[in-house]
């Protein structure tokens, strides 16, 4: 879906928007297993995220607060299952893709679904990963607290 919508018309990100809908569903399922397959989904997807800007600069904030999501709920998971570790390598990768962005992502999209006003303000995903820096969940607390440091 990502491929092909680099190979048509750029100005319409509803493939990708349509991909992404789904794969955050998976992110929130109770399930073990579908919290990893999303984690396989994102590695799998991932460059060509990487490469195409505007829906990165669109989907990234919100991809990353999918994937802290399903971090959290992946603590109850069994540690065979490794999805708490897919999820965090996931995040290594998303991670780049935010610092390279960085700058971009400072200023406000109207067009994002999420964190409209981007990395800072009331609103920004900075406030956001702020909280999360005191949440319960270890892996999903520590994982907020080194992006909230590196970013801010």
């Amino acid at each position: 879906s990502i491929k092909h919508k680099s190979k048509t018309s750029s100005r319409s990100p509803h493939a990708v928007r349509s991909l992404l809908v789904r794969l955050y569903a998976l992110a929130r399922h109770p399930d073990g297993l579908q919290r990893l397959s999303f984690a396989f989904a994102i590695g799998a997807c991932y460059r060509q995220l990487r490469e195409d800007t505007d829906s990165l600069d669109e989907s990234l904030l919100e991809l990353i607060h999918n994937t802290l999501l399903a971090l959290r709920l992946a603590q109850d998971d069994a540690p065979a299952l490794g999805t708490a570790d897919q999820l965090c390598g996931v995040l290594a990768h998303l991670k780049k893709m935010l610092l390279r962005t960085a700058d971009r992502l400072r200023r406000a999209n109207p067009r994002r679904p999420m964190y409209k006003a981007g990395l800072d303000g009331p609103e920004g995903f900075a406030r956001y990963l702020l909280a999360q820096s005191v949440t319960p969940h270890a892996r999903a607390r520590l994982e907020s607290s080194r992006l909230f440091e590196e970013v801010c």
